[in-house]
């Protein structure tokens, strides 16, 4: 079943850069915003600021970027123009359905299941010299040895806190937490173990 959803994603992929209709862009759009609405696992509306941010960003910046077409729209030395409308458009809907339908594979499988899918579909080229296993396993450990390192991310962030006294101002709580994270870093390097014997996945 892994194997069917990862080809489904990846012609939904394709199709998004291959088709250039403001219709099928419509169609995206308002599937994404159903699949928003309505899918029953909440994770995927999660992020929403962040996605609706980059979106933005994309349109914004492909709307003002220089394209032949006829102008449609001209203030403060800007010239919007029927092409980069279309453009804006397309790639905002390419953003957004990437996202969406990423949400979808990944709430409807584990990242186990697509991690171990992608390994044995990428298997082949071990035997060309393309070492893809340990990829894929270095990969998987980082997934597992995630929550372990976010729960030991925020208690030496607190406990740092606690030792100065007070969480300080904005400038003070950042340097704290870059502190933290390239210690953390450093030390996932050193000794993935001690991260992964506290997710209960250590290598035996």
């Amino acid at each position: 079943m892994i194997y069917i959803k990862l080809l489904i994603y990846l012609l939904f992929v394709l199709s998004l850069f291959w088709v250039d209709s403001l219709y099928y862009c419509t169609g995206v759009l308002v599937a994404s915003a159903l699949v928003y609405l309505f899918y029953p696992d909440r994770r995927v509306q999660t992020g929403v600021l962040p996605i609706g941010l980059f979106a933005l960003s994309v349109f914004i910046s492909n709307l003002f970027m220089f394209s032949p077409g006829r102008v449609i729209y001209s203030f403060w030395g800007f010239t919007i123009t029927d092409r980069a409308t279309e453009l804006a458009v397309l790639r905002t809907t390419r953003v957004i359905g990437l996202v969406y339908g990423a949400k979808l594979l990944t709430t409807s499988s584990t990242a186990e299941e697509i991690i171990l899918a992608l390994k044995r579909l990428f298997g082949p080229l071990n035997r060309l010299g393309i070492k893809t296993d340990g990829f894929f396993d270095t990969v998987m450990l980082t997934i597992k040895m995630l929550p372990a390192v976010k729960k030991e991310a925020i208690l030496r962030v607190e406990r740092k806190n606690k030792l100065a006294g007070s969480n300080g101002n904005l400038f003070s709580r950042i340097k704290v937490w870059i502190d933290v994270l390239v210690n953390l870093m450093v030390d996932t390097i050193r000794m993935p173990e001690a991260f992964l014997n506290k997710t209960g996945n250590s290598r035996n």
